[in-house]
Order: C-alpha cells, then sequence, then structure tokens
C-alpha cells in the first residue's frame, strides 16, 4: 500500500469486508471509496463501486452515528465458483501497457 506504507488490513479494520465481499479497494480522502468485489450469486460476481462520507448521519433513535455507504454495481460477470480471484493492482498506458504499481515513484 502507497499512502504513508500503512500494514495489511490497516483500512479493513476501518471498512470491513461484509458477507459475500471477497475483495475491496478503499481510497480515503475526506471520506472513503473504491471497488469491491461481490458473489452475486452462485455462479456470478459483481463489481460495485462505493463511497462513504465520514459525516454523521441520523440514527433511528434520533442519535447521529456512521452514515451508511452507497453502492452502484458497475458490472456482473458470469464466474463459476469454483474460479479463484486474483488481485492486482497495475497502472495502464494508453496503449495497454500494464506495469506493477510503484510506489517508489
Amino acid at each position: 500500500m502507497c499512502a504513508g506504507k500503512l500494514g495489511p488490513g490497516a483500512l479493513t479494520i476501518a471498512y470491513p469486508l461484509r458477507k459475500g465481499d471477497l475483495a475491496k479497494l478503499t481510497f480515503y480522502e475526506g471520506g472513503a471509496g473504491g471497488y469491491l468485489v461481490r458473489r452475486a450469486g452462485p455462479e456470478a460476481l459483481a463489481v460495485i463501486a462505493w463511497e462513504q462520507t465520514d459525516g454523521a448521519c441520523p440514527l433511528p433513535n434520533g442519535d447521529l452515528g456512521v452514515c451508511p455507504p452507497s453502492e452502484t454495481r458497475v458490472v456482473k460477470l458470469h464466474v463459476p465458483a469454483h474460479v479463484k480471484v486474483h488481485e492486482a493492482i497495475v497502472e495502464i498506458e494508453p496503449d495497454g501497457t500494464r506495469h506493477p504499481i510503484d510506489c517508489a515513484m
């Protein structure tokens, strides 16, 4: 992770995976957001864009609390249940060439 060289799982505590979530990429700057991959049935995965403000929202009892995240499905893919998902963050050049992210740059 590049930002501040946080250790693995540092943001997982604040923005945990929920039931059915397989992976989550979180960006934080005055609120959080990113993308997550979630099982969307026995043979489907959904890529979801999510965002969550760092402000307070009213709770049903009238108190203020953490605002819930909002989600928008980007795509749903047919993926058999036995397939393994591997995460990779890359930079993509205009010509399609892929390079691993280099935090030293």
